[in-house]
Protein backbone atom coordinates (compact mmCIF):
# COMPACT_ATOMS: atom_id res chain seq x y z
CA UNK A 1 0.00 0.00 0.00
CA UNK A 2 1.52 3.10 -1.13
CA UNK A 3 1.72 5.74 1.77
CA UNK A 4 1.04 9.09 -0.32
CA UNK A 5 -1.84 9.52 -2.39
CA UNK A 6 -2.18 11.42 -5.34
CA UNK A 7 -5.36 13.51 -5.37
CA UNK A 8 -6.67 11.92 -8.75
CA UNK A 9 -6.11 8.49 -7.44
CA UNK A 10 -8.34 9.65 -4.37
CA UNK A 11 -10.70 10.80 -6.29
CA UNK A 12 -10.49 8.22 -9.07
CA UNK A 13 -11.53 5.88 -6.29
CA UNK A 14 -14.27 7.96 -4.27
CA UNK A 15 -16.37 8.21 -7.55
CA UNK A 16 -15.91 4.60 -7.65
CA UNK A 17 -17.14 3.75 -3.89
CA UNK A 18 -20.03 6.38 -4.36
CA UNK A 19 -21.29 3.65 -7.36
CA UNK A 20 -19.95 0.47 -6.25
CA UNK A 21 -19.44 0.44 -2.64
CA UNK A 22 -21.08 0.29 0.80
CA UNK A 23 -20.62 1.37 4.47
CA UNK A 24 -21.90 -0.90 7.01
CA UNK A 25 -22.39 -0.71 10.63
CA UNK A 26 -23.20 -4.39 11.60
CA UNK A 27 -24.80 -5.35 14.61
CA UNK A 28 -24.87 -8.53 16.23
CA UNK A 29 -23.95 -11.06 19.62
CA UNK A 30 -20.64 -13.11 20.49
CA UNK A 31 -21.18 -14.59 23.54
CA UNK A 32 -24.28 -13.66 24.09
CA UNK A 33 -22.82 -9.80 24.19
CA UNK A 34 -24.13 -7.40 21.70
CA UNK A 35 -21.18 -6.30 19.78
CA UNK A 36 -21.62 -3.17 16.59
CA UNK A 37 -18.47 -3.20 13.98
CA UNK A 38 -17.61 -1.37 11.06
CA UNK A 39 -16.70 -2.32 7.27
CA UNK A 40 -16.26 -0.93 4.36
CA UNK A 41 -16.58 -3.05 0.97
CA UNK A 42 -16.22 -2.02 -2.63
CA UNK A 43 -17.66 -4.90 -5.17
CA UNK A 44 -17.04 -5.07 -8.83
CA UNK A 45 -16.34 -7.43 -11.43
CA UNK A 46 -13.30 -6.18 -12.84
CA UNK A 47 -10.45 -7.32 -11.20
CA UNK A 48 -7.98 -5.24 -12.44
CA UNK A 49 -9.72 -2.28 -11.35
CA UNK A 50 -10.12 -3.62 -7.68
CA UNK A 51 -6.85 -4.81 -7.80
CA UNK A 52 -5.49 -1.38 -8.63
CA UNK A 53 -7.72 0.11 -5.41
CA UNK A 54 -5.80 -2.56 -3.32
CA UNK A 55 -2.90 -1.45 -4.18
CA UNK A 56 -3.67 2.03 -2.69
CA UNK A 57 -5.73 1.65 0.06
CA UNK A 58 -5.06 -2.09 1.17
CA UNK A 59 -8.20 -4.28 1.70
CA UNK A 60 -8.51 -7.89 2.10
CA UNK A 61 -9.91 -9.21 -1.52
CA UNK A 62 -12.43 -11.71 -1.84
CA UNK A 63 -13.50 -13.90 -4.84
CA UNK A 64 -17.01 -15.59 -5.59
CA UNK A 65 -17.12 -17.88 -8.18
CA UNK A 66 -20.71 -18.62 -9.39
CA UNK A 67 -20.90 -22.22 -10.29
CA UNK A 68 -24.48 -22.44 -10.90
CA UNK A 69 -23.85 -20.35 -14.30
CA UNK A 70 -20.57 -19.23 -14.96
CA UNK A 71 -21.31 -18.51 -18.52
CA UNK A 72 -23.78 -15.70 -17.25
CA UNK A 73 -21.90 -14.93 -14.30
CA UNK A 74 -18.94 -13.11 -13.88
CA UNK A 75 -16.67 -13.60 -10.91
CA UNK A 76 -17.54 -11.12 -7.81
CA UNK A 77 -14.32 -9.50 -6.65
CA UNK A 78 -15.22 -7.84 -2.61
CA UNK A 79 -12.25 -5.23 -1.51
CA UNK A 80 -13.03 -5.61 2.61
CA UNK A 81 -11.91 -3.06 4.81
CA UNK A 82 -12.72 -3.68 8.64
CA UNK A 83 -12.71 -1.07 11.87
CA UNK A 84 -9.88 0.98 12.12
CA UNK A 85 -9.03 0.75 8.63
CA UNK A 86 -12.11 1.16 7.42
CA UNK A 87 -12.19 4.50 9.31
CA UNK A 88 -8.81 5.41 7.56
CA UNK A 89 -9.96 4.54 4.21
CA UNK A 90 -13.24 6.74 4.71
CA UNK A 91 -11.00 10.08 6.04
CA UNK A 92 -8.83 9.39 2.77
CA UNK A 93 -11.97 9.22 0.30
CA UNK A 94 -14.07 12.09 2.68
CA UNK A 95 -13.51 14.81 0.10
CA UNK A 96 -14.60 13.28 -2.73
CA UNK A 97 -17.55 11.73 -1.91
CA UNK A 98 -20.71 12.92 -3.09
CA UNK A 99 -23.27 9.79 -2.18
CA UNK A 100 -22.40 8.13 0.78
CA UNK A 101 -20.41 11.44 2.31
CA UNK A 102 -22.86 11.64 4.94
CA UNK A 103 -23.14 7.69 5.71
CA UNK A 104 -19.11 8.00 5.74
CA UNK A 105 -19.09 10.82 8.18
CA UNK A 106 -21.44 8.89 10.37
CA UNK A 107 -19.32 5.77 10.23
CA UNK A 108 -16.29 7.66 10.81
CA UNK A 109 -18.04 8.95 14.29
CA UNK A 110 -19.01 5.53 15.08
CA UNK A 111 -15.43 4.48 14.98
CA UNK A 112 -14.04 7.49 16.58
CA UNK A 113 -16.76 6.37 19.69
CA UNK A 114 -15.60 2.67 19.30
CA UNK A 115 -12.08 3.72 20.19
CA UNK A 116 -12.76 6.01 22.89
CA UNK A 117 -13.68 2.87 24.84
CA UNK A 118 -10.71 2.23 27.25
CA UNK A 119 -10.99 -0.99 28.74
CA UNK A 120 -12.72 -3.46 25.95
CA UNK A 121 -13.34 -6.67 28.43
CA UNK A 122 -15.88 -4.08 29.73
CA UNK A 123 -19.79 -4.45 29.28
CA UNK A 124 -21.20 -1.80 27.21
CA UNK A 125 -23.00 0.46 29.28
CA UNK A 126 -26.93 0.81 28.82
CA UNK A 127 -25.80 4.66 27.52
CA UNK A 128 -23.68 3.35 24.70
CA UNK A 129 -25.33 0.20 23.73
CA UNK A 130 -27.85 3.19 22.91
CA UNK A 131 -25.58 5.38 20.66
CA UNK A 132 -24.24 2.55 18.91
CA UNK A 133 -28.10 1.46 18.54
CA UNK A 134 -29.16 5.03 17.03
CA UNK A 135 -26.05 5.32 14.57
CA UNK A 136 -26.43 1.74 13.63
CA UNK A 137 -30.03 2.78 12.56
CA UNK A 138 -29.05 6.05 11.31
CA UNK A 139 -26.54 3.76 8.75
CA UNK A 140 -29.38 1.56 7.92
CA UNK A 141 -31.91 4.64 6.82
CA UNK A 142 -29.01 6.68 4.73
CA UNK A 143 -28.75 3.15 2.77
CA UNK A 144 -32.17 2.50 1.93
CA UNK A 145 -32.18 6.37 1.13
CA UNK A 146 -29.03 6.03 -1.36
CA UNK A 147 -26.72 7.50 1.39
CA UNK A 148 -28.16 10.92 1.64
Amino acid sequence: MAGEFIELDLAYVAGFFDGEGNINIKKGRNKNILKYSLSVVITNTDQPVIEYIQSLLGGVLHTTKFYSNPVKRKERYDLIWCSTSAQRVLKLLLPYLRVKETQAKLAVTFQDMLEEKVDRNRPLTQLELDVREILHQSSKQLVNRGGK
